[in-house]
C-alpha cells in the first residue's frame, strides 16, 4: 500500500531528477530515499526511471504515476478549498510583472495574514505570457496589464495609470530617450514624438531609471514606478493608459479560495 510520505518522495525525485537534490530537499540520506524508490518500483513490477546525462528521466509508468498523484492532490486541494473550514490551505500560483506584483504588496501581505496555510507561489511573466497560463490551467491567477478578453476569463479591474516619458527634473527636448521595448515599439514612439534622434532600449526599469538620472534622458516607464523612483517630472504626454486586471479561469468561480483572494485586490 502506498504511503503520503512514498508520494511526496517520488514526487521529489521526480522534480529533481535526482536522487542526491531530492535528498537534499527532503533532508534524508540518499540511501534511504533509493529504498523507497525500489520498493515502490517492486510493488509496479516496473522501473520508475532510467539513469541519463541529463539525470534521472522517468519512464512511461513513472509519468504515469506522477499524473495520478498530481491529478489526486489537485482533487484534494480544491476539496480544502471548496469546504466551509475558516482556514484555507494548498498552493496557489499567481503571475505578473515583478513591477506590477510589488505594486500589489500590501494585498498581498494581507493574503498572507488571512491565509497562513496557503503557500503562494510567484512567477514574473509579461501579461500575455500570464493569461497564456491561467487558460493553460499553469497558473491559478495573476495581474495582467490590458489583457485581450477570452470568455474563459475572469477579469477584475484594479487601476490605471499613465505610460508615458518621466525624468527626474524638467526637460524642455526629447531627442533622446530611454524606452522598454516590450512596453512600446519604436515605432510608435516615433510616430508620436517627431524629433526623436536616439533610441536606448532596456528592459530593466531600474537601470532605465537610473541612466536616466546620470544622462539627463527621459525614460518611458508606468506612472506608479517612475515616480517610486524618484521621476517625478511628467515630460511627454500619455503613450497609453495602461489597465491592470486580476485574472482567473472563469472556472475557478466554484474555487472558494480564489473567489476570497481576490476579494483583497
Amino acid at each position: 500500500m502506498f504511503l503520503k510520505e512514498d508520494f511526496i518522495k517520488f514526487i521529489t525525485i521526480y522534480n529533481e531528477s535526482s536522487l542526491s537534490k531530492a535528498a537534499d530537499k527532503l533532508d534524508l540520506y540518499q540511501g534511504a530515499l533509493s529504498k523507497t524508490l525500489k520498493r515502490l518500483e517492486t510493488l509496479l513490477g516496473d522501473k520508475l526511471f532510467i539513469r541519463s546525462n541529463r539525470g534521472l528521466i522517468a519512464t512511461e509508468k513513472g509519468q504515469r504515476l506522477y499524473s495520478y498523484i498530481h491529478s489526486q492532490q489537485k482533487s484534494w486541494d480544491e476539496f480544502i478549498s471548496s469546504s466551509n473550514q475558516p482556514n484555507f490551505s494548498g498552493q496557489l500560483r499567481l503571475g505578473g510583472h515583478a513591477i506590477t506584483l510589488n505594486q500589489s504588496s500590501k494585498s498581498f501581505s494581507q493574503i498572507y495574514s488571512h491565509f497562513p496555510y496557503v503557500d503562494l507561489k510567484f512567477e514574473f511573466l509579461r501579461s500575455p505570457d500570464v493569461t497564456r497560463k491561467i487558460l493553460n490551467f499553469e497558473l491559478e491567477g495573476g495581474l495582467v496589464v490590458n489583457p485581450t478578453q477570452h470568455n474563459d476569463l475572469v477579469l477584475k479591474h484594479l487601476y490605471t495609470e499613465d505610460v508615458c516619458m518621466f525624468s527626474h527634473k524638467n526637460i524642455s527636448h526629447l531627442s533622446k530617450v530611454i524606452y522598454n521595448p516590450d512596453l512600446v515599439s519604436s515605432y510608435t514612439i516615433k510616430n508620436k514624438l517627431k524629433k526623436i534622434k536616439q533610441l536606448i532600449p532596456i528592459r530593466n526599469y531600474h537601470l532605465a531609471c537610473s541612466l536616466s538620472r546620470e544622462l539627463n534622458y527621459p525614460a518611458l516607464l508606468p506612472q506608479f514606478f517612475a515616480k517610486k523612483m524618484g521621476l517625478t517630472s511628467k515630460v511627454s504626454p500619455s503613450f497609453f493608459k495602461g489597465k491592470v486586471y486580476f485574472a482567473y479561469r472563469s472556472e475557478q468561480n466554484k474555487n472558494s479560495l480564489i473567489r476570497e483572494v481576490s476579494k483583497f485586490f
